[in-house]
């Protein structure tokens, strides 16, 4: 069997309806805007998603679902990642994250740490730098920098 190479796309959660006021909206789009550098993705569906694009890409996105129900139910350290080229891209995002929660006691945060693991092939080692933020929504964000080990 042939595997096709692939790439995420997006990643969707559900929140309760009532949740997903214009003011809560904004404020989402104000943390990922000035944490992660992301925008918002103008829909013309009013009360409807909120688009959260993560990248240039128009296919790259954070999709929040209004839900008639109680919403995605998530554990505390339900997450999804994404990887940054350099660990100073990431100290950058820490740094505006804590620069956040001083004005916004929401704002969740695991701080950096680092993670040696053996390469999937077993021919050295790499190293995991990451830390979790979050922010009003089910899900946090993971954010990885990879890079050889310099044991290897």
């Amino acid at each position: 069997m042939r595997v096709a190479t692939s790439k995420l796309n997006h990643v969707a959660m559900s929140v309760p309806a009532h949740f997903l006021t214009d003011a809560t909206r904004a404020e989402l789009v104000a943390f990922h805007r000035d944490v992660f550098g992301w925008s918002e993705q103008a829909l013309d569906e009013p009360d409807g998603p909120l688009v959260i694009r993560i990248s240039r890409e128009p296919t790259q996105f954070v999709f929040v679902q209004p839900d008639a129900g109680d919403g995605t139910r998530a554990g505390h350290m339900d997450h999804f990642g994404i990887e940054v080229p350099s660990e100073d891209a990431l100290d950058d995002i820490l740094a505006a994250a804590h620069r956040y929660r001083e004005q916004d006691e929401r704002v969740k945060i695991v701080e950096k740490q680092l993670v040696r693991t053996m390469s999937p092939d077993g021919t050295g080692a790499f190293e995991t730098i990451n830390c979790y933020i979050g922010y009003l929504l089910p899900m946090m964000v993971e954010v990885q920098h990879f890079r050889r080990s310099i044991e290897s």
